[in-house]
């Protein structure tokens, strides 16, 4: 009781400590930046300084393009320079801070019954470096027949992946499928459990493929690898934002993107942003790249007046370009399983290791320890008997973290998902002392039901309204359901039972009416614990003009020079974590777009371009500037 007590002193001094530097960097900013832009052209502008918009900004400017990049949020917090946030196992911590967009949904009417309001809170990286610096770093690609749905083939796509991939782990001699030569460290998890050794074995017994899933092509399990090095986190602003081999890539933090400026022929020449001094507006020459994410790019086109027309008139927001799939399609991998497995054996991951000197000083001496640990251990993707193993793709994620929302005795993790205190009372705290919870978490991969994303109000500060409409179709029950019985056949191996492992025998409250281990029940038990796995997608999805906001080259239907470039242009979701394939994407977009550039204006290359208006950021100073901003 006292660690969690301590654990929950230190979640709210790390919160004061970033909301100080937070408003010490507005106030820094307010005094030094100047007051406008107006006069500067850039070649692009990039909205957002997450996975996409960081790896499309850099490689731009690596193609010799002009780069503004602004980013809503700041950049991570002084103190936290000297690693802090970089540690994997504080990512929860970040949550629920000044880091955080803390977006919360829609009531929902067919799940989240065990959360408060029957909502999902939906925590968004309000940072350089976006989601990156919250997630939990897996690099899971997803599925070869993932791609077809988006119009690539898996070549293409094996070819984006591996462009920047630096496979730093057990499979980097795997040429054909890893490379060693990209900007995104991929590393073996420096530290496991048993647990991660136990769920692989029993995946054998099972007849499983245990091995590597990223080379597209199988189904099974694996031992995680993570977007780290030598221990850290590794956020893909930290390959393009914080060198000076790009002088030519500019970036604003604090700078809120209010709309994207269209001129009469719905030609994106810029945007308007507030930052911290006032309102401001940048140009741009070849175009817009909005990377806010699957809720901030469709808000953003919302604002600019490209939507649905009768939600825009509804807001007085003059209609651009009458868009009617904006901020629809919004789908999301909703779980569930926290807790659903009890050891009667300990691990080596608990909140007293956690607290211990000698993890700290491990930590820092080798990179290695329980400070290491990214909370995910192992994965895998199966087919249930839903899914077509000749014609579709998985349809269920199981992710194992030896740890559940019991792990830090209530003090912070249930608040971070805004867990209803019934639920806690009467369900989770009821674990014995000498009992562990852990999560095998049953993900669904690929969800019949679809939300959407409108407008609160015409103010660009409000956050939208947010309805994934989760489980409103019920074939994801019957899907999640049938994740849950594979769960029970793990943990009835031999390999398993080594560590005690046993179904929560508690009752879900609210599922009293229906028999402990019953279908019904489970049904009944997933409508109440579901929630996020914070893969939100597909609101400005990809295709054709009549179903989609983008076409294949990402730029926004009957629009110019304006492009979406992050999860929301997906038409679905892969069979993974989604940040790899974010990466890739913004990969792909960087080539696409250069292509289109060079190929229509052969008069200037884009270094020609770069000399050119570096005269210019130098006689309004702006060059150092935003040079000694990105240190």
């Amino acid at each position: 009781m006292l660690l969690g007590i301590a654990f929950k002193l230190g979640a709210i001094a790390l919160s004061i400590l970033i909301s100080l530097s937070t408003w010490s960097n507005l106030i820094f900013r307010w005094y030094s930046l100047p007051s406008a832009d107006v006069n500067i052209l850039y070649d692009f502008i990039v909205v957002g300084g997450g996975s996409a918009g960081s790896t499309v900004a850099g490689r731009l400017a690596g193609n010799g393009f002009n780069v503004l990049l602004l980013e809503a949020g700041g950049p991570p917090p002084w103190w936290a320079t000297l690693g802090t946030i970089d540690i994997p196992i504080f990512g929860p911590l970040w949550q629920r801070t000044d880091l955080d967009w803390t977006y919360t949904t829609e009531s929902q009417k067919h799940s989240c019954g065990a959360f408060n309001n029957e909502a999902s809170l939906w925590p968004r990286g309000k940072v350089l470096g976006g989601s990156g610096r919250l997630n939990n770093m897996v690099y899971l690609r997803g599925h070869e027949k993932d791609w077809e749905s988006w119009g690539f083939s898996s070549a293409s796509q094996l070819h984006y992946f591996k462009k920047s991939e630096n496979h730093l782990g057990l499979y980097k001699t795997d040429t054909r499928h890893h490379n060693v030569d990209g900007w995104l460290p991929v590393s073996d998890i420096p530290m496991t459990t048993d647990l991660s050794k136990a769920v692989l074995n029993a995946a054998e017994e099972l007849g499983y493929f245990v091995g590597d899933l990223n080379t597209m092509t199988q189904t099974g399990f694996m031992e995680v690898q993570t977007t780290t090095f030598n221990g850290s986190r590794f956020a893909a602003d930290s390959a393009f934002l914080y060198t000076k081999k790009l002088p030519n890539l500019h970036i604003r933090t604090n700078s809120h993107v209010s709309r994207v400026l269209l001129d009469g022929n719905n030609e994106a020449k810029g945007v308007e942003y507030y930052h911290v001094n006032g309102w401001h507006k940048a140009r741009s020459r070849h175009g817009v790249i909005l990377s806010a994410g699957a809720i901030g790019s469709p808000q953003i086109l919302l604002h600019s007046g490209i939507g649905p027309t009768d939600h825009l008139s509804d807001l007085e927001i003059p209609v651009k370009v009458n868009s009617s799939h904006v901020g629809k399609n919004l789908i999301d991998h909703v779980s569930t399983g926290s807790d659903l497995v009890l050891l009667n054996s300990s691990l080596s991951l608990s909140l007293s290791n956690l607290a211990h000197p000698k993890s700290f000083l491990e930590y820092i001496l080798s990179g290695e320890g329980v400070l290491s640990h990214g909370g995910c251990e192992a994965t895998g993707l199966l087919h249930t008997r839903y899914s077509d193993p000749l014609n579709n793709p998985p349809d269920v994620q199981l992710l194992i973290l030896p740890a559940g929302l019991t792990f830090d005795e209530g003090s912070l993790l249930r608040y971070n998902m805004g867990l209803k205190d019934k639920i806690w009372n009467e369900y989770f705290s009821l674990k014995t002392d000498s009992h562990i919870g852990v999560t095998i978490l049953v993900i669904l991969l690929h969800p019949w039901s679809h939300g959407e994303i409108k407008l609160k109000s015409k103010n660009p500060f409000d956050p939208p309204l947010i309805d994934p409409k989760y489980l409103s179709d019920p074939r994801d029950v019957e899907v999640l359901v049938e994740g849950i019985q594979a769960v029970k056949k793990l943990i009835n191996t031999k390999s398993m039972s080594k560590l005690g492992a046993y179904l929560n025998p508690n009752h879900m409250p609210g599922c009293e009416m229906h028999d402990f281990d019953s279908h019904a029940y489970w049904q009944c038990y997933t409508r109440m614990l579901s929630y996020t796995v914070y893969h939100p997608a597909g609101t400005c999805r990809m295709g054709s003009p009549e179903d989609a906001v983008v076409d294949h080259s990402f730029r926004v239907h009957k629009t110019k020079n304006l492009y979406v470039v992050d999860a929301s242009v997906m038409p679905t979701l892969p069979s993974a974590n989604i940040n790899a394939a974010v990466i890739a994407l913004a990969e792909r977009a960087a080539d696409v777009i250069t292509h289109q550039i060079l190929g229509r204006d052969q008069q200037q290359t884009p270094q020609q371009t770069y000399f050119s208006v570096m005269n210019v950021l130098k006689k309004h100073n702006f060059c150092s500037l935003f040079i000694n901003s990105t240190v």
